[in-house]
């Protein structure tokens, strides 16, 4: 009986003592399980738990609640640092769709002008042609319109030189020279029309021209047509371009001479044809001793 007593008795005292432990320790327990388990699933950091005593077990709650609104406010600065970046986002995204719309409308707008651009440089290359078409055509007309009466003005003068020089007096032969000369160079002149025409009907070309070789070609032309004349021709080596040799030996044998022309009143004339430097460039030049301008 005795044993039983003490039985009964230690159990109630035991149920005593577990209920109490229960309420002060393992409820709190489960009580902030469930909290962080609501915490880990619904990821809500404003839920606290409720803090009973000020034992460990209050200590551990209130580490647990404290670490909640460390990971609370560290999740705001995420979201707002997240929203401020979406904005930015936003606002860059629609930046660049303006400033494609603007780049679009500016490639239409080049392109707009490149068309027209096209169409005018066309327009105005058929204004040239044509322009040109008229000019041979004038050219060629007019030339061949003056040699008729050039020949006639230049055939008289000989006849009047040859046979009736003799009854002419100074001053009637010398006007009578003039008038040769002139038609001469009237004829000089429309050959150089003719010449024009033919000129400007052809297309460029590009080539190696060896200027040396042309020059030094049109100095003996221009010695056989006046063996008497003492002509120094002083044309450097090795000058060669890239260019049209049929208009480059028009404008040597225009240059070559005039210098030979306008250096027929000296003695013993000197013709040069070489290269200068100017400004960074090699410039090809003709010098002589003749008149000036």
């Amino acid at each position: 009986a005795i044993v039983v007593g003490v039985m009964l008795a230690s159990f109630c005292v035991a149920f005593v003592l577990s209920s109490k432990l229960q309420r002060v320790i393992s409820e709190p327990i489960l009580q902030l399980a469930k909290i962080a388990q609501v915490v880990s699933a619904e990821k809500n950091y404003a839920i606290r738990a409720v803090k009973h005593s000020d034992d460990e077990l209050g200590f551990l709650i209130e580490g647990f609640n404290g670490m909640l609104t460390q990971i609370q406010e560290r999740d705001a600065a995420l979201q707002s640092a997240h929203d401020e970046l979406e904005k930015r986002v936003e606002q860059r995204t629609k930046a660049l769709q303006e400033e494609i719309i603007e780049r679009k409308r500016v490639e239409r707008e080049i392109q707009r002008l490149n068309e027209e651009l096209e169409q005018r440089v066309l327009q105005r290359t058929a204004q040239l042609e044509a322009a040109n078409k008229e000019l041979e055509a004038f050219a060629y007309s007019v030339s061949h319109d003056l040699r008729a009466p050039l020949r006639s003005i230049g055939g008289f003068s000989q006849v009047l030189l040859k046979n009736y020089l003799d009854k002419l007096d100074a001053r009637g032969q010398h006007y009578l020279q003039r008038v040769r000369a002139a038609s001469q160079r009237m004829g000089e002149l429309i050959d150089d029309l003719l010449s024009l025409s033919r000129v400007t009907r052809m297309d460029l070309s590009h080539e190696t021209v060896d200027l040396t070789a042309l020059a030094r070609t049109m100095a003996a032309e221009l010695r056989d047509t006046q063996p008497h004349r003492q002509v120094e021709f002083v044309i450097a080596d090795g000058l060669t371009v890239q260019g049209d040799e049929r208009l480059l030996r028009v404008v040597l044998e225009n240059l070559l001479g005039n210098a030979w022309k306008f250096t027929s009143t000296h003695p013993r004339a000197r013709i040069e044809f070489a290269t200068v430097q100017q400004g960074g460039k090699k410039v090809y030049v003709v010098r002589d001793d003749g008149v000036g301008f």
